[in-house]
């Protein structure tokens, strides 16, 4: 069955496990199900990022700001092909010690590639702007 939902929903121990994942992140991240990706992936910060240190930058701002938003990330597949994600939240118990990890995901490579290629396209267009004077 192929999800047509853009943005995923997740939670993940502190030391980088998945406890949880919808069937839209499975299929994101290019798995055939939640229960296939929950099993492949037992180290986030080395299997899923494309930049390990990433998922520690995520951990930090967490326990600085307590929520995070719009946090960009590029992850590896399940096939070795790299996409962009922004990712979520901490849970916290009472103490303020964090239990999990949840949030969604949302693929947002389109939009990362259209940003990369706009400088060039601006100076095309400039370039033609300078021969028609």
């Amino acid at each position: 069955m192929k999800i047509h939902s853009i943005e995923s929903i997740f939670q993940t121990t502190p030391d980088g496990y998945f406890l949880s994942a919808n069937p839209a992140l499975a299929q994101m991240y290019g798995y055939s199900d939640s229960s296939q990706l929950i099993a492949s992936i037992t180290n986030i910060q080395k299997q899923l990022y494309v930049y390990p240190n990433r998922r520690q930058e995520f951990i930090d701002a967490l326990d600085k700001d307590g929520e995070v938003s719009n946090f960009e990330s590029q992850i590896y597949r399940c096939d070795g092909s790299i996409i962009w994600i922004c990712e979520a939240r901490a849970v916290r118990n009472f103490n303020g010690e964090v239990l999990y990890y949840e949030g969604t995901v949302e693929d947002i490579t389109l939009r990362k590639e259209a940003e990369a290629a706009l400088p060039a396209e601006q100076e095309k267009s400039e370039r033609l702007l300078m021969n028609i004077w």
